[in-house]
């Protein structure tokens, strides 16, 4: 795989598959694939993203994004559980190490709902169009920032599988991709998306290991935090953004 550029699904599945067989066995696997498709039925279920994005664009001529967000941030409690039944559901495929690190993405993601679910004005200030018209420089600051976690002729052995958990360099790496992608963002004509993305951003970092230190860096006083290896962030920040600009874009 080439340098910058980031695993297609293709090899996001191998990388899938080779992990849970590492850690589990083929049930491990078939039981992750099967968790992924039951949260995207979880989530579908619970909120009709066309009847929102439709509600959201009737609601601000008028003012009144605020009821829209508080109809469907009440929804928030059933989206968590969505998560949650996922998270349980990969520990199969993880390390022990891993399985340690899957509540950060628990936590990140109530921080997210939360933070999300009082930025109507991200809305009615055009962030969506903004971060549609930015998605290549965001995708380009994603894969500059994490494409070094994968091994550029792509994973051989089990022993070049990464695992997705925290250390000091995810951290900083996280500020590295906060930097770049709200750059990218202050080019819209608006501020606001940038100023609340960049808030987002903090937002998240306060559910992370990372929020132990001001400076971005994730000090571990037993040095076990340095011992795992990469990929964690990259996956969880790829989420968020994904979520971001696809349920939020609205054309």
């Amino acid at each position: 795989m080439p340098a910058g550029n980031l695993p297609s699904m293709d090899e996001a599945n191998q990388l899938l598959r080779d992990k849970c067989l590492k850690n589990g066995n083929n049930e491990s696997y078939e039981a992750a694939v099967a968790a992924k498709d039951n949260m995207g039925m979880c989530i579908s279920s619970t909120i009709n993203w066309t009847a929102m994005a439709n509600e959201i664009e009737e609601a601000k001529p008028k003012g009144e994004l605020d009821t829209v967000f508080k109809k469907y941030c009440g929804k928030s409690p059933e989206l968590k559980r969505c998560v949650s039944n996922f998270t349980s559901s990969m520990e199969g495929c993880l390390s022990e190490n891993e399985r340690q690190s899957k509540n950060v993405v628990e936590n990140i993601t109530d921080s997210l709902m939360n933070f999300i679910c009082y930025q109507e004005v991200f809305i009615a200030e055009g962030g969506p169009e903004c971060i549609n018209s930015k998605m290549e420089d965001i995708i380009d600051c994603v894969g500059k920032t994490f494409s070094k976690y994968v091994p550029e002729d792509g994973i051989n052995n089990s022993t070049d599988l990464p695992e997705f958990s925290f250390n000091d360099e995810h951290c900083k790496d996280m500020n590295k991709l906060e930097s770049c992608v709200v750059a990218r963002l202050e080019r819209c004509s608006e501020s606001t998306p940038a100023n609340i993305v960049g808030s987002l951003f903090k937002f998240i970092r306060k559910s992370t290991p990372c929020a132990k230190s001001t400076t971005g860096s994730l000090k571990s006083s037993d040095g076990s935090g340095n011992s795992a290896s990469s990929l964690g962030v990259s996956i969880i920040l790829l989420i968020f953004v994904s979520a971001i600009v696809t349920r939020f874009t609205f054309h």
